[in-house]
């Protein structure tokens, strides 16, 4: 099911992906995030996550060679924001899956994504329903991207990134993921509200409008719907103006960890 959303990014966040390829038919790729950019993703995750009195994530060179098999996969067939869906029967992707959380991007840089993500905090602050990962709260599209970062569970990240024809698209992986139906993503965020912190500078204004792709994340015992389910136009049908996410869901609460 699709959710035409009224914001100036399309969003989506994914548990449970599955790998571009099997991973044992090809060496690891390297992520194209540069060491700069690593330093900045990291700090402000990190920034962003203490002000919730969250545990900091490292930096994981598995899952940002994951991502940027994605990542270069997506540029391969044409710049789309989408992730690795195993209930698509259009998508060429097999394997295990993965158990790895996933936000994705099309912006400025890789360095501006997470500040596309926490832009979701204010609406997260406002829902009634901060736990309802299901389609009977489908508010939870409109702030999936910060509850990932913000996940307490989550301890390791890890990104790529590359030159899509209108915007750079990035996606960072999480483990383990966030987003499952049922759980908050850090204690007490019912009734914690978590101070505004700076972000990143913004981005130029004349650049292309950035857009970001989301869903709920996947286990590996429950699948997604396709994401053009019901006739709905797909992420490459909904322009960089508008708001859409591609929502499949998680039925089954995870343990934390």
């Amino acid at each position: 099911m699709v959710h035409a959303l009224a914001k100036v990014a399309v969003l989506l966040v994914l548990g449970s992906l599955l790998p571009a390829q099997p991973a044992s038919a090809a060496e690891p790729t390297t992520t194209k995030v540069s060491a700069a950019e690593q330093e900045t993703i990291l700090a402000l995750h990190n920034q962003y996550r203490a002000a919730a009195g969250v545990a900091p994530l490292g930096w994981d060179d598995q899952l940002a060679s994951d991502a940027q098999t994605w990542v270069d996969a997506l540029v391969a067939r044409g710049g789309t924001l989408a992730h690795s869906n195993p209930a698509d029967p259009n998508d060429p992707d097999t394997g295990q899956a993965k158990g790895e959380g996933e936000n994705l991007a099309g912006g400025q840089s890789a360095a501006t994504a997470p500040t596309q993500w926490y832009e979701e905090k204010p609406l997260f602050d406002a829902a009634q329903n901060k736990s309802g990962f299901n389609d009977t709260n489908p508010d939870w599209v409109n702030w999936g991207h910060y509850t990932q970062m913000m996940w307490s569970a989550t301890t390791k990240i890890g990104c790529g990134t590359a030159p899509g024809p209108r915007y750079q698209i990035t996606s960072c992986r999480y483990s383990p993921p966030g987003n499952f139906d049922g759980e908050l993503p850090y204690p007490n965020a019912e009734t914690l509200q978590v101070a505004a912190v700076s972000s990143a500078p913004a981005p130029d204004t004349t650049a292309a409008a950035p857009v970001t792709v989301d869903s709920v994340p996947l286990t590996a015992v429950e699948q997604a719907a396709p994401t053009t389910e019901n006739g709905a136009p797909s992420a490459a049908e909904v322009p960089a103006t508008a708001e859409a996410g591609d929502v499949s869901r998680t039925t089954e609460v995870a343990p934390p960890g």
